[in-house]
């Protein structure tokens, strides 16, 4: 199998997160059976530097084909450009922010969906979401309220049956 640079027509990237983007590539392969891919590139730099590659097996089958790659990539918050090389040499990409996943907070579990569980029978106590599936062997003790609530209900009233 051999691997070169290959080259597209047409490539953008946009952010994900502070760490991460997505970068896609359109264009042409000249064999049907040409694998497509984008990666980092090996060379000690930042920020890093990607490269869009043809795979061609050794048996190939000549024929125009379309392709459109992505690749999800670690990539620092701080720029607003990302670098990919091909077969026709460097290419400056702008990031748009147009996606844009944000990470949770603080305010994870802070909605009143959940419910404390006591087993029957037996001092064990859990917490589970509203719409959970509990095997039959718990009752509904507490809630709903807050993850929070719930391992205070939890704290002082687990262990007495």
């Amino acid at each position: 199998m051999t691997r070169e640079f290959g080259i597209a027509q047409e490539y953008q990237a946009a952010r994900l997160s502070d760490a991460a983007a997505v970068i896609l590539a359109a264009g042409e392969t000249p064999n049907f059976n040409t694998r497509v891919t984008i990666e980092q590139l090996p060379w000690r730099i930042y920020p890093p530097h990607f490269g869009l590659f043809f795979e061609t097996p050794m048996i190939a089958l000549p024929a125009m084909r379309p392709f459109v790659v992505s690749a999800i990539v670690g990539f620092p918050g701080d720029r607003d450009h990302l670098t990919v090389i091909d077969a026709n040499g460097r290419h400056i990409v702008s990031l748009l922010n147009a996606i844009r996943f944000h990470t949770a907070g603080k305010e994870v579990n802070v909605e009143k969906e959940f419910l404390a569980y006591r087993q029957i029978g037996f001092p064990n106590c859990m917490i589970a979401p509203v719409d959970a599936a509990v095997p039959m062997i718990f009752t509904r003790a507490f809630g709903p309220a807050t993850y929070a609530d719930c391992e205070a209900w939890i704290a002082q009233n687990c262990g007495k049956a």
